[in-house]
């Protein structure tokens, strides 16, 4: 029986001399990955954690439950592009005199 051919042989990449050097994670990366971990494991109701960690809901609303939510305010100028938005929807239209003069002096080639 023939020996055993060398590990070089049968993988090449260990014979390249180019090869990146593994290190260890950075601190903060490795803080990153223990929060999602523990993220993780927290969402199992039998999970005892060892750390205490508080998770605050941050919102865009003053008050925030399923029965009362405040609205953002919305400026005056962007009301009126919805309420013209909807009237013309609903057939309401209403057109400027010099809208419909430019439109005639196109359809007549007058331009």
């Amino acid at each position: 029986a023939a020996p055993p051919a060398p590990a070089a042989t049968l993988f090449p990449a260990i014979k390249r001399t180019g090869r990146n050097l593994i290190h260890e994670p950075a601190k903060r990366d490795t803080l990153i990955y223990k929060r999602y971990v523990n993220f993780d494991r927290r969402s199992n109701p039998h999970y005892e954690s060892d750390i205490h960690i508080v998770m605050t809901v941050s919102s865009a609303f003053t008050i925030d439950s399923t029965t009362h939510v405040i609205p953002p305010t919305v400026s005056r100028a962007a009301r009126d592009v919805y309420r013209d938005y909807v009237a013309r929807s609903t057939g309401h239209v209403t057109v400027p005199p010099e809208s419909v003069a430019m439109y005639h002096k196109y359809v007549n080639f007058s331009l």
